[in-house]
């Protein structure tokens, strides 16, 4: 077990409206909702809605830059006598893909589902922690249970807050003039770059894993943090 710590006191940008993170604070709150105007969110078909009509979320405009050919794929995969799914038939590779895509969502969403409560612990907002994780909070501080929550304490321990403030997490948002939507995992602000952060949570075995050591376009720009 791993026990996520925070300081004893809240900081003191908190009781300070004049900050610079107060006002950060003051002018995402209100972008965000202002972003969030009029977007409904379908969380059965995960689909996006503005004004009625379904928009296309950021993975939607990802596949249009990058199709997946998961039958040509799957082909290649039963005809290669060193892929671990070797003389297996398209759809059973089809198939046991399907079952761990679907298992791989499970785990996903409590792993995110947990980072929310890692937000919330080090933003000194225990009160909002989901009941399920409340217990989760002892005298050593916020505990991790399995490998993937440990990966995501460590990560909230190994982040400088004096330097990052935490602004949102999970957040929906939407571009009304170009009309696409999407969810952001957390959102900060870099008191030294002056700007803020988006940051994502990968629960993936490997981000890099048929690519090398980078994406492809047009997100080979991207860089993943370790």
């Amino acid at each position: 077990m791993y026990f996520l710590k925070r300081k004893p006191e809240p900081p003191a940008y908190l009781n300070d409206p004049e900050s610079e993170a107060a006002s950060a604070i003051k002018m995402a709150t209100q972008l965000l909702a202002d972003s969030a105007a009029g977007l409904r969110f379908d969380a059965d078909r995960h689909e996006y809605f503005l004004g009625g009509r379904r928009i296309p979320c950021v993975s939607d405009i990802v596949e249009w830059y990058a199709p997946f050919d998961s039958v040509g794929v799957a082909e290649k995969c039963s005809k290669n006598p060193k892929h671990e799914h070797y003389n297996k038939s398209i759809n059973e590779i089809l198939a046991i893909w399907e079952q761990n895509r679907d298992r791989a969502a499970e785990a996903g969403t409590q792993i995110h589902e947990f980072g929310e409560a890692c937000f919330l612990y080090m933003s000194y907002r225990d009160e909002e922690i989901a009941p399920e994780y409340r217990d989760r909070i002892k005298p050593e501080g916020f505990a991790a249970v399995i490998p993937k929550e440990e990966a995501v304490a460590r990560w909230w321990d190994e982040l400088d807050t004096d330097r990052f403030i935490l602004i949102a997490k999970e957040t929906r948002v939407v571009n009304p003039v170009l009309h696409y939507a999407g969810t952001f995992d957390l959102l900060l602000y870099d008191l030294e770059e002056h700007c803020f952060v988006l940051k994502d949570y990968k629960t993936n075995e490997e981000l890099f894993k048929s690519y090398g050591s980078k994406l492809r376009p047009p997100l080979s720009l991207i860089k993943a943090d370790s």
